[in-house]
């Protein structure tokens, strides 16, 4: 998977992205928290016989992407990015994927433009934190790292993973163990030296800026998104979610799936927070 990085015609942002598979079928997937555009590689087995190409983008202050002129505009910014980026490759219309906390940016791309997506894929999904009822859902020590990691210097980001940084290690970092915990079904698939491969360049691409991209992540969860569920309009929108995640409780996509009039909630029984998109994406993006 080689990554690009653009400057995009008309702007002064320089955008770092993947592409993988050359199907029909176009998706734009929208990465996890921490994270970058290497997690796109979780679409590696099943872009062939689902005839597939996704695209994955790093989100402002990810990997060589530009930051967000100004921090609360990190959901606008990336929907910018992702809008110029599908016309720079000549894209007219997509499937949107998101998972865990891509999820604000795959539905507010999918309620901003819903002329470019025919289905929205929302995978382990984060909901609107600042919403009335979403806001207790995650553990106590997910919502701790959320309101405590805008705050943190950027050298003490770089101590935090220096251990996988100038290693040759796949091990998660302790700080990750601690406030991202694994689930039976997700220290299962950590097995996998792959996903681990996959997983450790995501986690050292989402820090190359010293974490401005998580940072400004975490403020936009805890800040209105900027329109209702309620008031979805991009379409059918499938939820799924493990019920043994025990970094985003499955009630979070029953919750957003009961106030989206045009969502189909599944959940799946035996799959964690990593496990159920390193099993099962391939059912899931077959369920169209």
């Amino acid at each position: 998977m080689k990554l690009h990085i653009e400057k995009m015609n008309g702007s002064d942002r320089t955008i770092s992205y993947r592409r993988i598979g050359n199907g029909t079928r176009k998706a734009i997937f929208f990465h996890g928290f921490p994270g970058s555009c290497a997690q796109v590689a979780m679409f590696s087995p099943i872009v062939e016989s689902n005839d597939l190409e996704v695209l994955s983008l790093d989100r402002p202050g990810y990997g060589n992407t530009s930051e967000a002129p100004l921090h609360h505009d990190q959901i606008a910014t990336t929907l910018s990015d992702s809008k110029n980026l599908m016309q720079h490759l000549g894209w007219k219309t997509c499937e949107v994927i998101g998972v865990s906390g891509g999820t604000p940016f795959a539905l507010s791309f999918s309620q901003s433009y819903p002329e470019f997506v025919s289905q929205t894929h929302i995978i382990s999904g984060l909901g609107p934190l600042a919403h009335r009822g979403f806001g207790k859902l995650p553990n106590a020590k997910a919502r701790l790292a959320l309101k405590l990691l805008p705050l943190v210097p950027g050298v003490v980001l770089d101590r935090a993973i220096s251990s996988l940084k100038n290693s040759n290690t796949t091990e998660r970092p302790q700080v990750l163990k601690f406030f991202l915990p694994l689930s039976k079904p997700d220290q299962d698939v950590m097995h996998d030296t792959e996903i681990r491969a996959a997983l450790k360049m995501a986690i050292l691409e989402a820090f190359l800026t010293k974490g401005e991209g998580p940072k400004n992540d975490a403020r936009s969860y805890l800040s209105p998104w900027g329109w209702e569920l309620e008031k979805f309009r991009g379409g059918k929108v499938t939820f799924w979610h493990g019920d043994s995640d025990l970094v985003i409780p499955s009630e979070m996509s029953v919750l957003m799936s009961s106030l989206i009039p045009s969502a189909v909630l599944n959940i799946v029984p035996g799959e964690g927070h990593y496990s159920l998109a390193a099993r099962r994406t391939g059912m899931m993006l077959a369920k169209t």
